[in-house]
């Protein structure tokens, strides 16, 4: 049994982690724990300050990436097999359905930010859209509070 659990370093993503481990536990699955780095090419809209993506910020966006799973990982327990995997796509939700095809994963596990209005149009839903383009089933994780 194989369990991919995204995550994006929000605090309503690493709800998710002691969710999928006591799940692990029980059905004795392994762990992918996964964080998909967006590739796609920032270019500002309007002079924000804010830089275009170039190599240099994507190397340091995929090195932070690793980092905080590297730190996400303990939580999860030491009696689980657990590998941590940093992939990027142009689509998120379109990457992480297409891993876990690809991968082989039995079931996708994720938090919901629970957006709704302005924000949710601002944002948009990824796990919404796992939900519609992936083959895999997704338990998603409602936010605490």
């Amino acid at each position: 049994m194989h369990l991919l659990l995204t995550i994006d370093f929000s605090e309503t993503s690493r709800s998710a982690v002691p969710e999928a481990a006591a799940l692990a536990r029980k059905l004795g699955a392994k762990i992918t724990l996964l964080h998909v780095v967006p590739n796609t090419l920032l270019v500002p809209v309007a002079d924000l300050g804010v830089p275009p993506r170039t190599p240099r910020i994507w190397s340091q966006q995929w090195s932070n990436a690793e980092h905080r799973l590297a730190e996400v990982r303990p939580l999860l327990g030491d009696d689980l097999i657990v590998d941590t995997v940093v992939i990027d796509g142009e689509n998120v939700a379109h990457t992480i359905a297409t891993w876990a095809r690809d991968h082989h994963a039995d079931a996708i596990m994720m938090a919901c930010h629970g957006r709704s209005g302005i924000s949710r149009i601002a944002f948009g839903s990824v796990a919404e859209e796992v939900l519609r383009v992936s083959t895999t089933p997704v338990f998603l994780i409602p936010p605490r509070g």
